[in-house]
């Protein structure tokens, strides 16, 4: 692959925290669901020691040109398995997986990548496994779906989403159980002002939350993590904020809906960079952008 070139601009404080093959691996989103108990979990409550700090720029990472879509997948079952997850749209598609704590102190290395022979598809959204894709076959409108696998193990896992379109966005977060019995690994897809959320490998979503009238407008991106005392969501998006303000902000939403969500706090004002994951501890934040024809990541801390 293309030589990656790191660029460390400001290192604040707040420290950072494999297989090879066409998609095969043991990872703790592509087998039996799995709860990891409360006694062996290490995680921290999110929010506990950086709860509506603002973010600082840390560290940018210059991705090659074939890289259009940056994703972030956090493991709760493995926690060095938390991974950034780039994709491709050459035929064919490639999702290649680099390990978190290796890609933020600049071991640029990939761990393995999935290889997707459907050139039907360009991937607008990626997490470990699965992906959102724009579809478009001969005489067909576009479809967006959500898709794990390739060929013979082409799996669709859609289920229940409403019509997804080319904005939908996916990530990953490790959710508190209620009463604190440990986490589960989720998926987590945004569409529109709705977000859904689906366990690991279950075939049904569900209504997480919905931005809709909690304090915001005009969203981008999405990253959650959870709170060990409320199992409620830790989400941050780009956005318009009620009161004319703009940028990356942080929202708690409870544990279960129609509960109202907690105020949408700015953290990072008027940045071009859209967030696609956070730490477990929220206290390192990533964004990706553009800086010409190249995806950049950004890293921020607190």
């Amino acid at each position: 692959m293309s030589i990656l070139s790191l660029l460390v601009l400001d290192v604040t404080a707040c420290s950072a925290g494999s297989d090879s093959g066409n998609g095969s691996t043991n990872g703790p989103l592509d087998g039996l669901p799995r709860t990891v108990p409360a006694a062996e979990d290490a995680g921290s409550d999110a929010g506990t020691t950086c709860q509506g700090r603002p973010f600082q720029q840390a560290l940018v990472v210059t991705l090659p040109s074939t890289y259009t879509v940056a994703g972030f997948t956090i493991s709760s079952w493995y926690p060095a398995q938390s991974e950034f997850d780039f994709a491709t749209q050459q035929d064919p598609r490639r999702v290649f997986h680099h390990a978190h704590d290796e890609f933020v102190n600049g071991n640029l290395r990939v761990d393995w990548e999935d290889q997707i022979y459907h050139p039907e598809e360009r991937i607008v959204a990626v997490a470990r496994t699965q992906r959102i894709s724009a579809i478009t076959r001969p005489g067909q409108p576009r479809e967006y779906r959500v898709r794990s696998g390739s060929d013979g193990n082409l799996t669709d896992e859609t289920y229940n989403l409403p019509t997804l379109g080319p904005h939908s966005v996916m990530t990953t977060a490790a959710r508190w159980n209620t009463p604190s019995t440990g986490r589960t690994d989720y998926y987590f897809v945004r569409n529109g002002a709705e977000i859904y959320q689906k366990q690991q490998t279950s075939n049904i979503w569900s209504l997480a939350a919905n931005l809709a009238g909690s304090g915001s407008s005009n969203w981008e991106g999405l990253a959650a993590s959870s709170e060990e005392s409320t199992g409620g969501l830790v989400l941050f998006l780009k956005g318009n904020l009620d009161g004319g303000t703009w940028g990356i902000f942080e929202q708690r939403w409870p544990n279960a809906l129609p509960t109202s969500a907690g105020p949408a706090t700015l953290v990072i004002a008027n940045t071009n960079a859209v967030p696609f994951g956070v730490s477990d501890d929220t206290c390192e934040l990533y964004a990706s952008r553009k800086n010409g024809t190249n995806l950049e990541v950004v890293v921020f801390r607190r």
